[in-house]
């Protein structure tokens, strides 16, 4: 149910006119005119553009800056292994959530891009008073096998099995570049059809080529339940910031072995436990501190410090300032 502080909208997967379908059902009096669209009313924006890049492969640029969230909620996944979306966040960001956890993805950060099939559910909620730029793309595996022949072998090998599987990616410089030249033109300039297809087509020929070489893998996915397990993982580190953590016993906790909890953790969030857990506990410990209601002694002995020198040295590595000068 919605609320008033939200906009809630619910669509089927597939093509790229299911979104602009539910956007115009929901936004009575939008625009939408040779495949682009445009509303505004108040403070909320919303327009894009799809283009059909060739064949069954379609690309849409979407921009909207609300005064109110947004979740966009996929009621029913499209249940084709062979169809693949794949989303590249060019400004703001938005978070993914799969069974109520979520996983955040944003511009000019770590897990940029995201490449994934249709067969799980996903919600995606757009922050207010922030505007979000985004380029997706659609296609089926025996496009990428006539179009892009050379990249056919390595792209299905990411989406080999019929399960749900997602890839949280950095965005390449040559990408981000491609993509904001892609934005800049998209609204108007001589023949943009023609240039956006063109585009389209390059910006997926160069990802799949950096892919490639960087030797993305299929160790670099997270399948759902691989994504849920990491959630609760960050969950247990986040409500153990009094005490220390042990990487074993969190494997053992969680049933998997410790390099592959090493390496799913990575892969979600970018960075190593230890640092994750460290980062958290140093920004706690800046909160407190900033209240002024905590001494310095108090929050290093809550946060599982015995020795205050070094939480001090760690305050001050990690913040670039000394605890006592946060009060």
């Amino acid at each position: 149910m919605e609320k008033e502080d939200t906009y809630y909208l619910q669509f089927e997967e597939g093509p790229h006119v299911n979104y602009f379908n539910t956007l115009s059902r929901y936004f009575t009096n939008m625009n939408i005119s040779n495949h682009d669209l445009y509303h505004k009313k108040g403070n909320d924006v919303v327009e894009g553009t799809v283009i059909k890049v060739c064949d069954r492969i379609s690309m849409a640029v979407f921009s909207c800056s609300l005064s109110k969230k947004m979740i966009w909620e996929r009621i029913k996944p499209d249940n084709d292994p062979n169809l693949l979306h794949l989303a590249i966040i060019c400004e703001g960001n938005l978070k993914h959530y799969f069974k109520n956890k979520v996983k955040e993805v944003e511009a000019d950060n770590m897990n940029g891009i995201i490449f994934y099939n249709g067969l799980f559910p996903l919600n995606v909620e757009f922050e207010p008073n922030k505007r979000l730029t985004s380029i997706t793309f659609k296609f089926y595996k025996s496009d990428i096998e006539e179009v892009f022949t050379d990249s056919s072998a390595f792209i299905n090998g990411l989406f080999d099995e019929n399960e749900g599987v997602i890839y949280h990616l950095p965005i390449f410089q040559e990408i981000k570049k491609l993509a904001n030249d892609t934005i800049f033109f998209y609204k108007e300039g001589f023949n943009r059809k023609a240039y956006l297809k063109a585009r389209g087509l390059e910006i997926l020929a160069v990802l799949f080529k950096k892919l490639e070489n960087n030797q993305i893998t299929k160790q670099n996915s997270l399948k759902v339940q691989d994504m849920e397990r990491m959630n609760a993982v960050k969950a247990k580190l986040l409500d153990s910031l009094s005490t220390s953590v042990n990487t074993e016993e969190l494997a053992k906790e969680f049933a998997i072995s410790v390099s592959k909890l090493n390496k799913d953790f990575k892969n979600m969030t970018g960075t190593s436990i230890y640092k994750f857990y460290i980062n958290a506990k140093m920004d706690e410990a800046y909160r407190r501190l900033k209240t002024g209601k905590y001494s310095v002694s108090d929050v290093g002995y809550d946060l599982g410090y015995t020795n205050l020198s070094k939480f001090s040295e760690m305050f001050r590595k990690m913040k670039g300032v000394n605890p006592i000068e946060v009060i």
